[in-house]
């Protein structure tokens, strides 16, 4: 009996000497880590400048403040004095609202990533598909990470209220999607608010790409038509028995749209300078957004000042899934786009 006891007391000592001893190791190893992160970050301060290392024939180390990426044996730097503005349009998924658990049924069917370089005075508008196949984050009871899954980027706005944490959900799906990029900033709104915007600026005059007379009998191919209320909302908004039911159809026509707003807009803004606060109050219970008013009077202002580029948007391969629609985008395609908006070629010294 006592030597059983001694026994189990020999191995209590040895399973608590054990822990103590991983603990130790531990504990040193994050010390250490700690230690050189100053140092690294010490070293940094002391000389802020880029400096080079040579590591192979075709590649070069470089050390910035900036974040620096490879692709085909060329260093790029990020650009340093970039804004981005998310701006989500979303719809419900059937007539019905409800919000249950870390589900709502608002999804994101209008997804562009509004990009400032502002020292090239440039903006960079691009749209993504919203059946775009890519890591979503599940979002727990407790309003944390849950794991994630592969699905269409619309559906990330679906985990959350429906209000800023489906947002951010979508912000953080978005610049997984485009390999990590910063996203400063998110305006979500409801795709009812399309109608009041239209009429704020007295309508949108467009050329009907094909016949969509099965949605309005206005809706005549190659006929210019002025779009007001509900009409400018049928116009953007529907996707089935339009063309070929795709997606990518319904893209299309929210570009011709956009750049037809933008359009009418500028002219506008010359004729009242009042016009975003008239904009603003009309759609205001219809917004979500992480901006104050000022700064959507800023983005409102450079928009004028900048001037709009042209629309962008990503290349793949659209197929009909199980149920639905899915885009995959080409990688190699998305790559180069993103290298083209967020980042520069380094130079070597």
């Amino acid at each position: 009996m006592d030597t059983e006891e001694n026994r189990r007391r020999l191995t209590k000592v040895k399973v608590v000497s054990l822990l103590v001893a991983v603990l130790v190791i531990a504990g040193l190893f994050v010390v250490l880590t700690v230690l050189e992160k100053r140092s690294d970050s010490q070293a940094l301060e002391e000389d802020s400048s880029p400096s080079v290392e040579e590591t192979s024939e075709d590649e070069t180390a470089y050390e910035d403040r900036r974040g620096v990426v490879y692709y085909n044996g060329q260093a790029y730097y990020e650009k340093e004095n970039l804004e981005t503005l998310l701006i989500l349009g979303t719809d419900k998924f059937d007539e019905t609202s409800y919000f249950v658990g870390t589900v709502n049924n608002q999804q994101a069917d209008f997804i562009m990533l509004v990009v400032i370089d502002h020292d090239t005075n440039e903006i960079t508008p691009l749209q993504l598909n919203r059946d775009t196949m890519t890591e979503i984050e599940i979002i727990g009871v407790t309003g944390s990470g849950a794991g994630s899954f592969t699905g269409q980027l619309a559906l990330a706005h679906t985990y959350g209220s429906g209000g800023s944490d489906s947002c951010i959900n979508t912000k953080k799906a978005v610049s997984n999607l485009l390999y990590g990029v910063d996203i400063d900033h998110y305006l979500a709104m409801t795709m009812d608010a399309v109608a009041l915007i239209n009429d704020a600026i007295g309508g949108v005059t467009v050329t009907v790409p094909y016949d969509m007379t099965n949605i309005d009998s206005s809706f005549v191919e190659g006929e210019e038509i002025t779009l007001t209320g509900e009409l400018a909302l049928k116009y953007v908004r529907t996707r089935q028995d339009v063309a070929d039911g795709t997606n990518l159809a319904r893209l299309e026509r929210q570009r011709q749209y956009m750049q037809a707003f933008y359009d009418t807009l500028i002219e506008k803004i010359s004729e009242d300078s009042s016009l975003f606060t008239t904009i603003y109050y009309q759609v205001a219970d219809y917004l979500t957004t992480d901006c104050t008013v000022p700064k959507l009077t800023e983005f409102f202002d450079l928009l004028a000042e900048y001037g709009m580029g042209d629309f962008v948007t990503t290349e793949g391969e659209n197929i009909l899934g199980e149920e639905y629609y899915e885009f995959y985008v080409d990688e190699e395609a998305l790559m180069e786009l993103v290298l083209e908006i967020f980042y520069e070629p380094a130079e070597d010294e």
